[in-house]
Protein backbone atom coordinates (compact mmCIF):
# COMPACT_ATOMS: atom_id res chain seq x y z
CA UNK A 1 0.00 0.00 0.00
CA UNK A 2 1.62 3.16 -0.89
CA UNK A 3 1.91 6.45 1.65
CA UNK A 4 -0.94 8.41 -0.19
CA UNK A 5 -3.45 5.26 0.23
CA UNK A 6 -2.83 4.79 3.63
CA UNK A 7 -2.50 8.36 5.13
CA UNK A 8 -6.45 8.60 3.43
CA UNK A 9 -7.61 4.80 4.99
CA UNK A 10 -9.71 5.11 7.55
CA UNK A 11 -7.96 2.14 9.78
CA UNK A 12 -5.21 1.02 7.39
CA UNK A 13 -2.69 3.97 8.22
CA UNK A 14 -0.08 3.77 11.21
CA UNK A 15 1.63 7.26 11.05
CA UNK A 16 5.01 8.21 12.79
CA UNK A 17 7.00 11.64 12.41
CA UNK A 18 9.79 12.27 12.62
CA UNK A 19 11.39 15.72 12.75
CA UNK A 20 14.96 16.72 12.07
CA UNK A 21 16.44 19.69 13.36
CA UNK A 22 19.73 20.84 11.85
CA UNK A 23 22.04 23.69 12.41
CA UNK A 24 24.75 24.11 9.09
CA UNK A 25 25.64 20.18 7.98
CA UNK A 26 27.92 19.00 11.20
CA UNK A 27 25.14 19.39 14.34
CA UNK A 28 21.71 17.67 14.43
CA UNK A 29 18.97 16.78 16.94
CA UNK A 30 16.48 13.78 15.91
CA UNK A 31 13.30 13.19 17.80
CA UNK A 32 10.16 11.31 16.77
CA UNK A 33 6.12 10.82 17.97
CA UNK A 34 6.47 6.93 17.97
CA UNK A 35 7.58 4.78 21.16
CA UNK A 36 10.50 3.63 19.93
CA UNK A 37 13.86 4.80 18.37
CA UNK A 38 12.97 5.36 14.52
CA UNK A 39 16.19 5.21 12.13
CA UNK A 40 16.31 6.61 8.18
CA UNK A 41 18.71 7.36 6.38
CA UNK A 42 21.30 6.22 9.21
CA UNK A 43 20.23 8.88 11.32
CA UNK A 44 18.84 7.46 14.74
CA UNK A 45 15.70 9.72 15.81
CA UNK A 46 14.50 9.76 20.31
CA UNK A 47 11.34 9.06 21.30
CA UNK A 48 9.93 11.97 23.21
CA UNK A 49 6.55 13.72 23.53
CA UNK A 50 6.83 16.03 21.14
CA UNK A 51 3.72 17.38 19.25
CA UNK A 52 2.52 20.16 17.14
CA UNK A 53 -0.49 21.95 15.63
CA UNK A 54 -2.29 21.27 12.73
CA UNK A 55 -0.17 22.11 9.23
CA UNK A 56 -2.15 24.73 6.94
CA UNK A 57 -2.25 25.63 3.63
CA UNK A 58 -3.07 29.85 3.05
CA UNK A 59 -2.30 32.12 0.73
CA UNK A 60 -0.27 33.86 3.17
CA UNK A 61 2.69 32.60 3.25
CA UNK A 62 3.82 34.73 6.74
CA UNK A 63 0.93 32.63 8.88
CA UNK A 64 1.81 29.32 7.60
CA UNK A 65 3.65 28.50 10.67
CA UNK A 66 4.22 25.40 13.25
CA UNK A 67 3.79 25.28 16.76
CA UNK A 68 5.64 22.31 18.31
CA UNK A 69 5.55 21.39 21.95
CA UNK A 70 8.72 19.58 23.25
CA UNK A 71 9.86 18.90 26.58
CA UNK A 72 12.19 21.64 28.10
CA UNK A 73 14.95 18.61 29.09
CA UNK A 74 15.32 17.94 25.52
CA UNK A 75 19.08 18.50 24.23
CA UNK A 76 17.92 20.42 21.38
CA UNK A 77 15.78 22.97 23.63
CA UNK A 78 18.81 23.24 25.66
CA UNK A 79 20.80 25.05 22.99
CA UNK A 80 18.34 28.19 24.02
CA UNK A 81 19.02 28.63 27.30
CA UNK A 82 21.61 30.93 27.09
CA UNK A 83 20.06 32.87 24.28
CA UNK A 84 19.46 32.36 20.83
CA UNK A 85 21.82 30.44 18.67
CA UNK A 86 23.67 32.35 15.91
CA UNK A 87 23.72 29.82 13.06
CA UNK A 88 19.85 29.38 11.88
CA UNK A 89 18.38 26.08 12.54
CA UNK A 90 16.32 24.31 10.50
CA UNK A 91 13.43 22.38 10.90
CA UNK A 92 12.64 19.35 8.08
CA UNK A 93 9.55 17.15 9.14
CA UNK A 94 9.06 13.96 7.74
CA UNK A 95 5.74 11.16 8.01
CA UNK A 96 5.60 6.94 7.22
CA UNK A 97 3.22 4.72 8.20
CA UNK A 98 4.46 2.13 10.43
CA UNK A 99 5.40 -1.03 7.73
CA UNK A 100 5.72 1.10 4.94
CA UNK A 101 9.11 2.40 3.32
CA UNK A 102 7.76 5.42 1.86
CA UNK A 103 8.70 8.65 3.64
CA UNK A 104 7.15 12.27 2.84
CA UNK A 105 8.30 15.25 3.77
CA UNK A 106 5.48 16.94 4.52
CA UNK A 107 7.69 20.56 6.42
CA UNK A 108 10.18 22.77 5.64
CA UNK A 109 11.62 25.65 7.79
CA UNK A 110 13.54 27.22 10.10
CA UNK A 111 13.04 27.53 13.98
CA UNK A 112 12.55 31.63 14.49
CA UNK A 113 11.83 31.73 18.78
CA UNK A 114 11.51 29.11 21.79
CA UNK A 115 9.63 29.89 24.39
CA UNK A 116 9.48 28.32 27.68
CA UNK A 117 7.01 26.96 29.77
CA UNK A 118 7.04 24.92 33.07
CA UNK A 119 7.70 21.77 31.50
CA UNK A 120 7.30 22.06 28.06
CA UNK A 121 8.99 24.72 25.48
CA UNK A 122 6.83 25.70 22.68
CA UNK A 123 9.05 26.36 19.34
CA UNK A 124 7.46 28.04 16.55
CA UNK A 125 9.17 27.73 13.02
CA UNK A 126 8.29 29.25 9.70
CA UNK A 127 8.35 28.00 6.51
CA UNK A 128 11.08 27.75 4.65
CA UNK A 129 8.74 30.15 2.00
CA UNK A 130 8.75 33.20 4.10
CA UNK A 131 12.26 33.93 2.28
CA UNK A 132 10.65 34.95 -0.63
CA UNK A 133 9.11 37.68 1.15
CA UNK A 134 12.25 39.78 2.46
CA UNK A 135 12.98 43.28 1.41
CA UNK A 136 15.56 43.61 -0.68
CA UNK A 137 18.70 45.54 0.37
CA UNK A 138 19.33 49.13 -0.18
CA UNK A 139 22.06 51.90 -0.46
CA UNK A 140 21.14 55.08 1.09
CA UNK A 141 22.93 58.22 0.65
CA UNK A 142 24.41 59.17 4.19
CA UNK A 143 27.43 60.03 5.90
CA UNK A 144 28.22 56.40 7.97
CA UNK A 145 29.15 53.30 5.75
CA UNK A 146 26.66 51.07 5.14
CA UNK A 147 28.83 47.97 4.32
CA UNK A 148 29.15 44.67 6.69
CA UNK A 149 32.22 44.56 8.21
CA UNK A 150 34.69 42.17 6.76
CA UNK A 151 32.24 41.42 4.11
CA UNK A 152 34.31 40.22 0.13
CA UNK A 153 33.15 40.95 -2.91
CA UNK A 154 33.08 44.18 -5.27
CA UNK A 155 31.11 47.03 -3.59
CA UNK A 156 32.11 45.42 0.35
CA UNK A 157 34.33 46.47 3.10
CA UNK A 158 36.68 43.75 2.02
CA UNK A 159 38.58 43.71 5.27
CA UNK A 160 40.43 40.43 5.45
CA UNK A 161 38.73 39.27 9.02
CA UNK A 162 41.75 36.43 9.42
CA UNK A 163 44.40 39.51 9.30
CA UNK A 164 42.73 40.95 12.46
CA UNK A 165 41.67 37.84 14.36
CA UNK A 166 43.20 37.08 18.00
CA UNK A 167 42.73 33.97 19.69
CA UNK A 168 42.01 34.62 23.35
CA UNK A 169 42.70 32.46 26.27
CA UNK A 170 39.49 33.00 29.04
CA UNK A 171 40.78 33.76 32.50
CA UNK A 172 37.20 33.85 33.82
CA UNK A 173 33.76 34.14 32.81
CA UNK A 174 30.82 35.46 34.17
CA UNK A 175 27.28 35.82 32.51
CA UNK A 176 27.56 37.83 29.91
CA UNK A 177 31.35 39.36 31.07
CA UNK A 178 34.60 37.04 28.93
CA UNK A 179 37.91 38.17 30.77
CA UNK A 180 41.40 37.66 28.85
CA UNK A 181 44.75 39.45 28.92
CA UNK A 182 44.75 39.30 25.16
CA UNK A 183 41.81 41.95 25.13
CA UNK A 184 43.18 44.13 27.42
CA UNK A 185 47.18 44.24 24.77
CA UNK A 186 44.05 46.86 22.55
CA UNK A 187 42.51 49.52 23.43
CA UNK A 188 39.78 50.00 25.65
CA UNK A 189 36.81 50.24 22.75
CA UNK A 190 38.83 48.57 20.10
CA UNK A 191 36.69 44.98 20.34
CA UNK A 192 33.29 46.83 20.81
CA UNK A 193 31.24 46.20 17.91
CA UNK A 194 32.75 43.60 16.94
CA UNK A 195 31.87 39.83 17.82
CA UNK A 196 33.93 36.33 19.31
CA UNK A 197 33.51 33.03 18.31
CA UNK A 198 33.72 29.85 20.20
CA UNK A 199 33.61 26.41 17.82
CA UNK A 200 31.87 23.52 19.46
CA UNK A 201 30.37 20.22 17.76
CA UNK A 202 31.61 21.64 14.82
CA UNK A 203 29.37 24.31 15.43
CA UNK A 204 30.64 28.04 15.38
CA UNK A 205 28.24 30.12 18.35
CA UNK A 206 28.84 33.67 17.80
CA UNK A 207 28.34 36.79 20.20
CA UNK A 208 27.80 40.39 19.86
CA UNK A 209 30.50 42.60 21.64
CA UNK A 210 28.72 45.50 23.09
CA UNK A 211 31.39 46.92 25.24
CA UNK A 212 35.27 46.56 25.53
CA UNK A 213 37.15 47.66 28.94
CA UNK A 214 40.94 46.59 29.57
CA UNK A 215 41.09 42.72 29.70
CA UNK A 216 37.10 42.46 29.67
CA UNK A 217 34.10 42.39 26.73
CA UNK A 218 31.13 42.27 27.88
CA UNK A 219 28.49 40.39 25.12
CA UNK A 220 25.17 40.70 24.10
CA UNK A 221 24.05 37.24 24.85
CA UNK A 222 26.14 34.37 26.87
CA UNK A 223 27.84 32.61 24.56
CA UNK A 224 27.56 28.77 25.16
CA UNK A 225 29.87 26.97 26.04
CA UNK A 226 32.15 29.41 27.54
CA UNK A 227 33.98 28.53 30.57
CA UNK A 228 37.74 29.42 31.95
CA UNK A 229 40.09 27.74 30.16
CA UNK A 230 38.93 27.75 26.60
CA UNK A 231 39.90 29.49 23.79
CA UNK A 232 37.97 31.65 21.63
CA UNK A 233 38.47 33.85 18.01
CA UNK A 234 37.85 37.40 18.89
CA UNK A 235 37.66 40.48 16.08
CA UNK A 236 37.62 43.63 16.38
CA UNK A 237 34.39 46.41 15.49
CA UNK A 238 34.10 49.21 13.34
CA UNK A 239 31.98 52.20 14.26
CA UNK A 240 31.43 52.72 10.00
CA UNK A 241 33.05 56.29 9.87
CA UNK A 242 35.82 57.67 7.97
CA UNK A 243 38.57 58.02 10.57
CA UNK A 244 38.13 54.54 11.61
CA UNK A 245 38.07 53.26 8.08
CA UNK A 246 41.44 55.34 7.58
CA UNK A 247 43.38 54.57 10.97
CA UNK A 248 41.71 51.62 12.58
CA UNK A 249 41.42 49.37 8.89
CA UNK A 250 43.75 51.47 5.96
CA UNK A 251 40.70 50.98 3.78
CA UNK A 252 39.83 54.07 3.24
CA UNK A 253 39.36 52.62 -0.80
CA UNK A 254 36.41 51.02 -0.05
CA UNK A 255 34.69 53.29 2.49
CA UNK A 256 31.20 53.07 1.48
CA UNK A 257 29.72 56.47 2.98
CA UNK A 258 29.55 59.98 1.72
CA UNK A 259 31.13 62.15 4.31
CA UNK A 260 31.09 65.06 2.37
CA UNK A 261 27.31 65.55 2.01
CA UNK A 262 26.51 69.38 2.36
CA UNK A 263 25.02 69.74 5.05
CA UNK A 264 22.33 72.57 3.65
CA UNK A 265 20.02 71.30 1.80
CA UNK A 266 20.10 72.84 -1.89
CA UNK A 267 16.32 71.85 -1.85
CA UNK A 268 15.38 72.78 1.24
CA UNK A 269 13.82 76.46 -0.05
CA UNK A 270 16.36 78.83 1.53
CA UNK A 271 16.86 81.81 -0.66
CA UNK A 272 20.55 81.66 -0.30
CA UNK A 273 22.42 78.24 -0.64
Amino acid sequence: MTFDAKENSPYGGNPIEIYEFARGAAEFWRYTSADNEETYLGGVYLPVAISRNKIELSQNIQTASLLIEIPIDTEFIQEYMPGSPTESISLTLRRYHADDSEVASIWIGRVINVEFKELKAEVLCETVYTSLKRPTLRRLYQYSCPHVLYSIGEGHCNVVRADYKAVATLTAVSGTTLTSTTFGAQADGYYAGGYVEYTQGGAVNRRFIAAHTGNDIELNQQLFGAVSGISVDVYPGCSHDLDTCRVKFNNLLNYGGFPWIPEKNPMGGAPIF
